[in-house]
């Protein structure tokens, strides 16, 4: 199951890494798509290191996949340590100088702890300043 996990998150990140250079390629027929209203996938990753004085080493993984207002994640070591969680959401906007940006999202976790987990995340922003905050409730399917 261990390698199973690890196999997951390497492919994730290398999922990221194929996905950002296509993204980057020019298409072989000329095309203006810049007026289109077609939305296109954006992913991202985030690894976190934790080194504790009484624990052993470990790495939080976190992918993130959007597309228009579709959000994404898988996360590893988050909820549970030797835990894979994986959440869907949508993603609203608004404010232009001060902009607000609401995910909420349901998702579930396998590992450690089973269950399922109602998420928000919430961002907000005006120029350099921005507060960031996300809250959620692991639902135990074990006990």
């Amino acid at each position: 199951m261990r390698s199973l996990l690890l196999i997951l998150i390497m492919s994730l990140f290398l999922l990221e890494g194929v996905a950002s250079f296509l993204q980057g390629q020019t298409p072989g027929v000329s095309a203006d798509f810049s007026s289109s209203n077609i939305p296109s996938w954006n992913f991202s990753t985030s690894l976190y290191f934790y080194y504790l004085p009484d624990d052993d080493p470990f790495l939080l993984p976190i992918f993130y996949a959007d597309h228009g207002r579709l959000h994404l994640e898988a996360r590893y070591n988050y909820e549970d340590f030797r835990s894979l969680s994986f959440f869907a959401g949508r993603t609203f906007e608004m404010g232009e100088a001060v902009h607000l940006e609401v995910i909420p999202m349901l998702g579930g976790v396998v590992g450690n702890t089973s269950g399922i987990i109602p998420a928000l995340e919430m961002d907000l922003a005006y120029h350099n300043l921005e507060l960031y905050t996300e809250a959620e409730y692991v639902f135990d399917l074990q006990d």
